[in-house]
């Protein structure tokens, strides 16, 4: 199995120990000092099984969730559905199934009975095409097709999507997408998959990176069939720790998760500091503007450099590719030669569903670790 935070091989191979600055994931620089504090102060619990349910931490999750909504409602203004703040409509402990990860949770997801076979929409994060695999599901693969609307909005459609019309395939996307960086409005595809009865898997592990969650995330639709894929290791900056949940409004799909699920797949540490930080969503709302200073400093700069073409970003990474003015094949050969010359790690995308051996991908760091980026692939490119 092959994934892009490959650190540890890459330090073997070329000797460089804890000197390589990894470009290559997109991790939150930031981690909360109450979730580094909740761990400190539970280590004694390790001692002890974890409450095999979750209870608190489903309640924290489903709390956080319906919080963040309700106050971006308010941020932004109205235009959206009331009925989707009734009580009856906002989250509960069982609508949420907690994981090791995002990654157990989609590899969980694919082995339910209720879907037969799964389409994916290109590009997307690799686990779920492997997973798809595995579970016997497919998958049939279908491009993306971006629909621009004149409101300034990026519609999400897919080839051939009037042909899609089984109601035993589920569909698969990722907003923002993984590894193009964009978010898409799902308007067009919820009402594909609310006409043809199909179940719509959205991961949104990079979502809480991004402005406008009521804008955006898929909760805001009302209908029972959506499952949403969340990851907490990005946005906490707690990759070692690995925690994700999935949701979804029909508690029978959540349970029919759960059944499958192996007993105490998270741990007491990574639940304590998740507990600690939930329902902080200040924290939530720095971790945005920061992101979008550095997104809007690292595009500008990137986009003086006449061998790269680099697309919009939403997001905590820049999707580029090697254009005919760069002196490089591909992005495998510049990645090497910058972990060889400059010590660092930036994303070979070739590998991603859809791209090219030209696209790579960069993880978007503090603004100190920015510009040795920007310098670096300067004398580089």
């Amino acid at each position: 199995m092959s994934h892009g935070a490959d650190t540890e091989n890459i330090k073997r191979q070329f000797n460089i120990g804890s000197d390589l600055i990894d470009y290559s994931s997109n991790i939150n620089p930031v981690t909360p000092m109450a979730l580094k504090e909740a761990i400190i102060d539970s280590i004694d619990s390790i001692g002890a099984y974890p409450d095999i349910d979750y209870v608190d931490l489903r309640d924290k999750i489903a709390r956080s969730i319906n919080r963040q909504y309700m106050r971006s409602c308010d941020i932004l203004g109205s235009g959206f559905d009331d009925s989707i703040l009734d009580n009856q409509r906002l989250l509960s402990r069982d609508n949420i199934c907690v994981g090791n990860g995002a990654s157990e949770l989609i590899s969980l997801i694919f082995r339910l009975d209720i879907f037969d076979k799964v389409r994916v929409l290109s590009p997307l994060y690799s686990e779920h095409i492997r997973s798809s695999r595995i579970g016997g599901k497919g998958p049939i693969i279908s491009p993306m097709k971006d629909i621009y609307g004149s409101d300034d909005k990026v519609y999400l459609s897919f080839e051939d999507m009037d042909l899609a019309r089984d109601p035993r395939e589920a569909i698969v996307v990722c907003n923002p997408g993984a590894p193009d960086a964009r978010l898409r409005n799902l308007d067009f595809l919820v009402d594909h998959c609310r006409t043809y009865g199909k179940y719509l898997i959205i991961d949104e592990s990079f979502m809480d990176f991004c402005e406008g969650y009521s804008y955006n995330s898929g909760f805001k639709y009302d209908y029972d069939k959506i499952i949403i894929i969340k990851s907490l290791t990005k946005i906490y900056g707690m990759p070692g720790l690995r925690l994700g949940y999935m949701m979804a409004r029909d508690e029978s799909i959540v349970e029919k998760v759960r059944s499958i699920q192996e007993p105490w797949s998270v741990n007491s540490l990574a639940q304590a500091g998740a507990m600690a930080v939930l329902e902080d969503l200040d924290f939530l709302e720095k971790t945005r503007k920061s992101y979008k200073k550095e997104r809007e400093y690292l595009m500008d700069e990137l986009s003086r450099m006449s061998a790269i073409d680099i697309h919009k970003s939403d997001t905590a990474y820049i999707l580029c590719s090697l254009n005919d003015r760069s002196k490089y094949d591909t992005a495998h050969d510049l990645k090497m030669d910058m972990v060889r010359e400059k010590s660092i790690l930036i994303r070979d995308a070739s590998s991603f569903e859809g791209l090219t051996p030209r696209h790579f991908r960069l993880a978007i760091k503090s603004h100190d670790l920015n510009e040795v980026l920007v310098d670096s692939l300067r004398q580089i490119l």
